[in-house]
């Protein structure tokens, strides 16, 4: 099972269709940078689908990449996956917007057009 591996904390595969948390999993990559262990990563399909938060678990690394198992130690659903699908897809998959979007209510957002500020 191949991940694709970049400088951010995420693996990105579609060999995940189904977790359960507190599982482990086997993975290998064709790269030779270890994984900080116990530190936080971000599990997505190659679509950037958040699927869960995992840990490293064991590593190990040869002359044709590393080959390790990971723990899952939150999954996301709903909403919540989302937002943070919407979010990796604008940080990570090369999509720009030159616009600041504010969150606000429609009470706020009135009273800001009716007295002309933000």
């Amino acid at each position: 099972m191949a991940l694709e591996r970049s400088n951010k904390p995420i693996l990105r595969s579609n060999n995940y269709s189904t977790l359960i948390l507190g599982n482990t999993y086997s993975f290998e990559e064709n790269c030779t940078q270890m994984f900080t262990e116990n530190m936080p990563l971000w599990l997505t399909s190659n679509d950037w689908t958040v699927l869960a938060e995992i840990s490293i678990v064991s590593q190990s690394v040869d002359k044709k990449g590393i080959k390790g198992t990971f723990r899952v130690d939150y999954i996301y659903q709903g909403i919540e996956q989302q937002t943070l699908t919407n979010t990796f897809i604008r940080m990570y998959a090369g999509i720009s917007d030159d616009n600041i979007y504010l969150l606000s209510s429609q009470v706020e957002y009135q009273q800001s057009l009716n007295e002309g500020t933000l």
